[in-house]
């Protein structure tokens, strides 16, 4: 019985140093690299129901606008784009980078799908207000 427990407790100890390995090396947990990142400059404002973005750097469209408060909305260098969109030059598959923007109550969650360094941004957005964007979060 002494042997089975030193055996049992062997098992477990190996079994937390992986479950520990995963974990660290999780997808999930992981960053962009600066090999996936690319370069864009997107600055955002609040005007009345509508969001105005303009892009100054990495993109083939200058002004984009969408209104829908229910939906998110997915942009990448291209423009406005949907999941299930497979156009060749609008491909979100083959995007360098897709960001997905929500309206919240004041201002907007944006989450990075490719081609950032975040994953997450949540800020507050007042009416006129413009907030800069690029690869590695907000900037001024």
């Amino acid at each position: 019985i002494m042997e089975s427990a030193k055996n049992l407790k062997a098992i477990l100890k190996s079994l937390l140093m992986l479950c520990i390995l995963l974990a660290c090396y999780s997808p999930i947990n992981a960053q962009q690299t600066g090999e996936d990142l690319k370069d864009f400059e997107i600055s955002m404002e609040r005007t009345g129901n509508k969001i105005i973005m303009s892009c100054s750097e990495g993109c083939a469209w200058k002004n984009l606008s969408f209104s829908n408060y229910k939906e998110s909305q997915l942009i990448n260098q291209y423009g406005m784009t949907k999941l299930t969109e497979k156009a060749s030059d609008n491909d979100p598959e083959s995007a360098e980078f897709l960001i997905q923007i929500s309206k919240t109550a004041d201002g907007l969650e944006l989450k990075g799908l490719r081609g950032t360094a975040w994953i997450d941004l949540d800020f507050s957005l007042k009416e006129n207000q413009k907030q800069m964007v690029n690869q590695f979060g907000m900037t001024k």
